[in-house]
């Protein structure tokens, strides 16, 4: 073999053997890369992950209790990536839930319990625990939610797991959501004497000529409608105070009493509140109430101001 034959195969050799260093070089380079991106989103200082048997406050969230009841609020530039109890996993953000700003406990020290999770698309995910050792299941639908939450429930006409037999025979019924919603107007002396509407121009009386009542006698629920020149500044159940007017003009167009759940629900044209009876009182729902009030036209024109200024600012 002559030397220029010799020499032009170590030229390939080497170039070979070149291209496959380089091509080795090249894919580590990528998987350490990819290491490090995912070490990187494990430490990201503003993510954090709540572990429900942890009652306390740190640097990235607040906790708050209130008897059964507790609550997680994530500090300034901070978010919850994932839910836990003690080992088992409740719930993990992904990219197409992202992460949650606050995490709602209900049933603390109980073995039933639900999780109430508040993403940063001010979207709500719930799971469910029936019991000890019993795994945790995401609640889909309103049907379920109303069923599971035993915030709402009225304790002497539901089992252990929140449903009973005429949920059921309902539910199976094809005429169940007709039947629900079927309402009819009913006179003045069927109204629940436990409601009190005071009217602005009647000094403290109830004035039953500015609304109409209509009652679903299926799920015990009545229904008031307000005439548009009806002023309503308050609301009484059960000689409570229940609400007061806060905004000028922004008076009630509905409002709904549960009687057989002790729920009262006021609606606007902005948003609703919701109120329940929690041992014997009458309380303000935080959680299902919304009041859209940068929308409302009744809001100081400051704020508005304020906010139109900061956009602008936003724009340039």
């Amino acid at each position: 073999m002559t030397r220029v034959n010799i020499a032009f195969l170590l030229y390939l050799v080497l170039v070979h053997d070149g291209n496959y260093v380089d091509s080795m070089d090249k894919n580590s380079k990528k998987e350490s890369c990819r290491k490090r991106v995912k070490q990187r989103y494990d430490e990201i200082p503003g993510l954090s992950d709540v572990d429900i048997k942890n009652r306390e406050s740190n640097e990235s969230y607040s906790f708050y209790k209130d008897g059964r009841v507790g609550i997680y609020y994530v500090r300034q530039g901070q978010s919850i990536r994932s839910v836990s109890q003690s080992e088992t996993q409740i719930w993990r953000g992904t990219n197409e839930s992202g992460n949650a700003k606050k995490v709602l406990v209900e049933g603390i020290g109980k073995s039933q319990k639900m999780v109430t999770i508040y993403l940063w698309t001010n979207e709500t995910m719930k799971f469910y625990k029936q019991g000890k050792n019993k795994p945790w299941v995401e609640i889909k639908t309103y049907q379920e939610r109303l069923l599971n939450d035993k915030f709402l429930q009225n304790k002497n006409d539901l089992g252990a797991s929140g449903v009973t037999e005429q949920n059921v025979k309902d539910n199976d019924s094809d005429n169940s959501c007709k039947i629900s919603y079927e309402r009819e107007v009913i006179p003045k002396h069927e109204y629940p004497p436990e409601i009190t509407v005071i009217l602005e121009e009647t000094d403290g009386e109830d004035d039953k000529d500015k609304y109409i009542v209509k009652y679903r006698r299926e799920s015990d629920v009545y229904d008031f409608y307000f005439a548009r020149e009806a002023k309503c500044v308050a609301i009484k159940c059960e000689g409570f105070r229940l609400w007061e007017l806060e905004e000028d003009g922004n008076y009630p167009v509905t409002l709904s009493y549960r009687r057989g759940d002790n729920i009262v629900t006021i609606r606007y044209k902005y948003g609703f509140e919701l109120y329940v009876k929690r041992l014997d009182k009458w309380m303000l729902h935080p959680y299902l109430s919304r009041i859209k009030r940068e929308f409302s036209p009744y809001m100081k024109k400051t704020n508005i101001k304020a906010r139109e200024l900061n956009l602008k600012d936003k724009d340039e």
